[in-house]
């Protein structure tokens, strides 16, 4: 998948928010058809945004921290830090 319009417009993490909420929707869909559910439709695609939300900022924490010898980061993020930038 080309995402080089996404990533030159800083909306890189989109795919990942869209695909969180459909797979939101089709649970919360699914558990609507439960009479005995508490949880439906809005909940299940409220709480797969925010996790993926939560995701997407704890990469961000990592890739900012300097020095890491975490993984690269991903190819969206614009923090990166190389590991050849590491001074020990």
């Amino acid at each position: 998948m080309n995402l080089g319009f996404l990533e030159a417009t800083g909306l890189a993490p989109l795919p990942a928010f869209f695909t969180s909420l459909a797979l939101g929707l089709l649970i919360g869909l699914e558990r609507e058809r439960n009479p005995a559910s508490k949880a439906g439709l809005r909940t299940f695609a409220l709480v797969a945004l925010l996790g993926t939300l939560a995701s997407l900022i704890g990469l961000l924490v990592a890739v900012r921290r300097p020095c890491s010898r975490r993984r690269p980061a991903p190819a969206w993020c614009s923090f990166s830090v190389r590991f050849e930038d590491c001074h020990d």
